[in-house]
């Protein structure tokens, strides 16, 4: 009986030992921290999120010539919330993500990403199920946060923004290569919503670092396709390089003497190469688009636009580049505004943009942009943008328009 009992109290401090070893072992503390935004994780790196935001306050003034009034009537000088957004991401035992994104910069909240996922799945990589961008162009997937121009270049007339899908993409060979591969629904972008027959896409995007020396010091080559079922009719417009600006080229005709004329097409195809080379506080940055429609009541339309644009950090900065996705990161001042005598990180840029919209039947018009910003960096989430947009502007009847804008940004993002 003796031997029994003390079986018991054996087996019974064994269990306690197991249960406390095991206690031991799931760490069940949770961390909050700042890293260029608000996060959170769990003791055993289990589960993480970072909350985040963006809030971006514009001005803009504008000086046209008199055939630029004639054709758009008076830009109107004002301000606006480009964007003010809420987001959060999160991890959840390691492998599956999720992330929301609300704007409400319009004065009602706007859905901008929104899915959940997994990463680390062999061969494949991240899985994304929702809304996200569609992987084609640089220009369109680099973070409005980390741009250098207040707004991107017209080559993005023909990238679309987020939509409903599924969206692949990993790297490999040390993440010299990436390819980005998703299948979407042509949906509203401010509520994720899509309905009907058709007016579906697929979207990829190829690219590689033929030369990296380091994060700073680097070439990178892409190229991007998009199939889009439209099944009814499509339009592309576009304003100058200034959002407070009007549509100053619409292939829905901007005349008001004749009916517009729509595109009503089966298909649409859109084929982008790209190019993007950094060393040191220097780079450059280049991108070409094609577009194709196949069309019924007009002769199949095709249009294009390109863009190429450099920069220089006159503080010594460089451009980062997340060579695992093949985008633009944020830049980090080397000595932060108003701490230790810091001024910040300084940059200068300079774009040239081009867009034709004309096309037999189709005159939606062509725009050429020449813009120049300086960037003021206070620290890694705050900046200062000042930019000067020239556009000149054709329309159909061939009147050159031009006009100037003075446009600033205050940003705050984290």
């Amino acid at each position: 009986m003796r031997n029994k009992k003390g079986s018991l109290m054996v087996f019974a401090a064994l269990l306690l030992a197991g249960a406390q070893a095991a206690s031991a072992a799931e760490d069940t503390t949770f961390k909050l921290f700042w890293k260029d935004g608000i996060r959170g994780e769990s003791g055993d790196g289990d589960f993480k999120f970072k909350l985040g935001g963006r809030l971006q306050f514009d001005g803009a003034f504008f000086q046209q010539d008199n055939d630029n009034q004639k054709s758009f009537g008076g830009m109107h000088d004002g301000s606006e919330f480009r964007r003010a957004r809420l987001e959060l991401d999160a991890v959840i035992y390691q492998r599956f993500i999720f992330k929301t994104q609300y704007d409400f910069a319009n004065g009602s909240p706007a859905l901008k990403d929104c899915y959940l996922g997994m990463t680390g799945v062999p061969y494949i990589g991240r899985i994304r199920i929702g809304q996200s961008i569609e992987p084609l162009s640089l220009d369109q997937i680099t973070s409005s946060k980390y741009s250098e121009f207040m707004e991107r270049g017209l080559t993005t007339t023909f990238a679309p923004d987020r939509n409903p899908g599924i969206n692949l993409n990993n790297a490999f060979l040390n993440d010299r290569l990436t390819y980005g591969f998703g299948v979407f629904r042509n949906g509203d972008d401010t509520t994720g919503n899509s309905g009907g027959d058709g007016t579906w896409a697929l979207t990829g995007r190829l690219t590689g670092l033929p030369w990296y020396a380091d994060e700073n010091k680097l070439l990178h080559v892409g190229v991007a396709a998009s199939y889009r079922d439209i099944s009814g009719t499509v339009r592309y417009s576009s304003r100058p390089e200034a959002h407070l600006a009007k549509t100053v080229a619409d292939t829905n005709d901007r005349s008001s003497e004749t009916p517009p004329i729509t595109i009503a097409a089966k298909y649409a195809v859109t084929v982008g190469p790209e190019m993007a080379f950094v060393y040191g506080p220097y780079s450059l940055q280049s991108e070409f688009m094609y577009n194709y429609n196949d069309a019924d009541k007009v002769e199949n339309p095709e249009f294009y636009a390109y863009s190429i644009g450099a920069s220089w950090w006159i503080t010594g900065e460089s451009r980062r580049f997340k060579t695992d996705l093949a985008e633009f990161d944020r830049v980090k001042p080397k000595r932060n505004f108003l701490q230790s005598g810091g001024l910040g990180a300084w940059e200068l840029a300079l774009r040239y943009s081009y867009l034709d919209l004309d096309n037999g039947d189709i005159t939606g018009g062509k725009v050429s942009d020449v813009t120049a910003g300086i960037n003021w960096q206070w620290n890694p989430n705050m900046r200062m943008m000042f930019n000067y947009v020239h556009s000149n502007i054709e329309d159909k009847n061939n009147l050159d328009g031009a006009m100037n804008t003075y446009e600033m940004r205050a940003q705050v993002d984290f």
